[in-house]
C-alpha cells in the first residue's frame, strides 16, 4: 500500500495551470512540512535528484560532496524556500538541475504554496504543432 499516492491539491492546481499556460511539468515534489521530521518522511540526497541540488545551494558545506542517502526534513527544507521572492541560489540550482540532468535548455520553474505544502516544480513549454 505504500506506492499509492493521492495527488494534493497544490499538485492537482500545479498541474491545471501549467496546462493553462502550454507549460508540459517534468519533474515536480511537493513538501508536506506538517509531517514528522523522522527517517520515514525525509526528503533524500538520492542519484545526484532535484534535492542534491537544493541541498548544495542552501548548505554550502555539501557544494562539493556527493552523501548519497542523506535526508533532510521537510519542513527544514520547506523553511529555506522562499515564498515571497525568491532566493537566486534556489533559483539557480533549479535551473542547473533542470539544465544538467534533465536536458531542458529553457526551463520554466514554479514554486507555489497552498497552506502548508510547497511544490516545486520544473517545466517546460509544449511544442504546438
Amino acid at each position: 500500500m505504500k506506492d499509492v499516492r493521492i495527488k494534493e491539491p497544490i499538485e492537482k492546481l500545479v498541474e491545471a495551470l501549467t496546462k493553462h499556460y502550454g507549460l508540459e511539468i517534468k519533474e515536480m515534489i511537493t513538501l508536506d512540512p506538517l509531517l514528522p521530521c523522522t527517517e520515514e518522511f525525509a526528503v533524500e540526497w538520492r542519484n545526484n535528484n532535484m534535492i542534491c541540488y537544493l541541498l548544495r545551494a542552501l548548505y554550502p558545506e555539501f557544494e562539493n560532496q556527493s552523501p548519497e542517502g542523506v535526508g533532510i526534513c521537510q519542513l527544514a527544507l520547506a523553511r529555506q524556500i522562499p515564498l515571497c521572492d525568491i532566493r537566486t541560489d534556489v533559483a539557480i540550482a533549479l535551473t542547473k538541475y533542470a539544465r544538467e540532468r534533465l536536458q531542458i535548455n529553457e526551463p520554466v520553474i514554479l514554486i507555489m504554496t497552498d497552506g502548508p505544502f510547497i511544490v516545486i516544480a520544473i517545466a517546460t513549454k509544449r511544442i504546438h504543432q
